[in-house]
């Protein structure tokens, strides 16, 4: 005999689900040193799970008021690419005052990366282009997670 309200049952299923899985995040942290010329990121990672497949990263900056100097110390383990800065013409991080990015990528198919829970990513530096007033940001996007898992990253803002 079929249901009267089978939507109704999917629903309820999807619900008791839904609240049941927590979610899985690829965590960043970020230190900071804003010296009168250069601004240097340490950028560390954070998972639940310290085997997973990898991350793909952009790193965003407002090319008016940052130039990108160089990446350093980058996690060695299943690096993929440091690519070349790009033009971010599709607005990956959703902010408009940020015009570049450079990416990077880590990849392990039999996910074991990064190998601990918390690591030390990669320090890359930016050179002040000239002294600007108020607030600029260098922001974080993901290019690709590990399965079922979200890059958390909070944006940097850099004042003068």
């Amino acid at each position: 005999m079929p249901q009267k309200y089978p939507s109704l049952t999917f629903l309820s299923l999807f619900i008791f689900s839904s609240a049941s899985i927590a979610e899985n995040l690829q965590t960043l942290t970020t230190e900071v040193s804003n010296g009168s010329k250069i601004t240097t990121l340490t950028v560390s990672y954070s998972a639940d799970n310290e085997n997973l497949t990898g991350l793909g990263l952009r790193i965003h900056w407002n090319s008016q008021q940052f130039k990108f100097m160089e990446i350093n110390n980058a996690l060695k383990k299943d690096l993929l690419v440091i690519g070349q800065p790009q033009r971010d013409t599709d607005n990956y991080d959703k902010d408009m005052t940020t015009d570049w990015f450079v990416p990077i990528a880590w990849m392990n198919v039999k996910a074991t990366w990064p190998g601990s829970k918390v690591v030390e990513l990669l320090t890359l530096s930016f050179s002040k282009k000239q002294p600007f007033s108020g607030k600029t940001s260098i922001n974080f996007s993901a290019s690709s997670t590990a399965a079922n898992y979200t890059l958390n990253a909070k944006n940097i803002i850099i004042s003068q």
